[in-house]
C-alpha cells in the first residue's frame, strides 16, 4: 500500500497525487497558547496557487481531510463564552499565486 500523506517537519506533504477512492483523514494536536501557530497553507505545488489561513485565537487542534480533487483543513479554536458575554474572533484567508504571497519566506 502506497503512502498517501507523510509529515515533513512542520509540513504535511503528498507524495503522490490523490486518485480515485484514495481518502485522507489526519488529527494534529500539540500547537502553542498563543495565536503564533495558527498558520495553515494550501498549495498545489504544480500549479503554485495557494491559501494561507490565519486567526487571531490559539488553534487547538486540526483535522485535515482530502481527496483527489479537494485538501480541506478543518481547524477547532477553544470558544469559551462566560454568561450574557460574547466571544469574537477573526479568520484572515490571504490568496496567492507562487511569487505574490508575503507568506513564502516563512
Amino acid at each position: 500500500m502506497d503512502l498517501l500523506a507523510e509529515v515533513r517537519g512542520k509540513q504535511l506533504v503528498f507524495p503522490k497525487e490523490l486518485r480515485g477512492n484514495d481518502t485522507f483523514y489526519g488529527e494534529f494536536r500539540g500547537f502553542g497558547k498563543t495565536a503564533d501557530d495558527y498558520e495553515i497553507r494550501v498549495e498545489n505545488k504544480r500549479t503554485g496557487a495557494g491559501v494561507v489561513v490565519t486567526c487571531d485565537q490559539p488553534l487547538a487542534n486540526l483535522g485535515l481531510w482530502a481527496v483527489k480533487t479537494v485538501v480541506a483543513p478543518e481547524p477547532y479554536i477553544t470558544i469559551r463564552v462566560p454568561v450574557a458575554r460574547d466571544f469574537r474572533w477573526k479568520y484572515t484567508y490571504t490568496f496567492y499565486t507562487r511569487g505574490t504571497s508575503d507568506h513564502e519566506k516563512r
